[in-house]
């Protein structure tokens, strides 16, 4: 799902995109004026329509996101759902699963602006579901909590982003 090159392309790429700077050229870290912005007392209101004005993502559609992580993360089913699958614990894991996602992976993508669209949201929360359904056995515990998870998902859905969650049914 990366879109990163190998290590020579990202290499030449970023020695092509950053130019040379002296010490004495560098900005001063407190002078900056993203970071004189950042600080001016904006409420929370204004951060999140800019933050949202660069993604494209209604100010209620990305509340409902970030509302729905959270009851996630909460939620005592999300536990083995948090970080990724531990590679040594599970070795065979990766091989099976070509897209490995995880609730905080979710939740980074919403925090730094990387969901155009609530739906993209929804879909990553599909693969992680779909990812444990895929390597787990139907009578494990793992997928009994995946389910509980979706249960949970579906509800906080169709609660928050109703329409997300009309077409989701049309979908599953």
């Amino acid at each position: 799902r990366s879109s990163r090159g190998n290590s020579s392309e990202r290499a030449t790429r970023h020695s092509s995109e950053r130019p040379t700077r002296h010490s004495s050229e560098r900005p001063s870290r407190h002078s900056s004026p993203a970071r004189a912005n950042r600080n001016s007392g904006s409420s929370r209101e204004e951060r999140n329509s800019r933050r949202n004005a660069k993604r494209g993502v209604a100010d209620r559609d990305l509340e409902a996101v970030e509302e729905i992580i959270q009851e996630l993360m909460k939620s005592p089913e999300s536990s083995d759902f948090v970080d990724l699958v531990d590679k040594r614990k599970v070795p065979d894991y990766y091989q099976l699963i070509r897209h490995p996602i995880c609730l905080s992976e979710i939740k980074d993508k919403a925090l730094f602006c990387q969901y155009q669209s609530a739906a993209e949201f929804v879909d990553d929360v599909i693969l992680l579901l779909d990812n444990c359904y895929s390597y787990n056995e139907d009578d494990s515990a793992v997928y009994e909590e995946g389910k509980s998870l979706e249960r949970t998902f579906l509800a906080l859905l169709k609660s928050k982003l109703p329409a997300l969650h009309k077409g989701l049914s049309r979908r599953r």
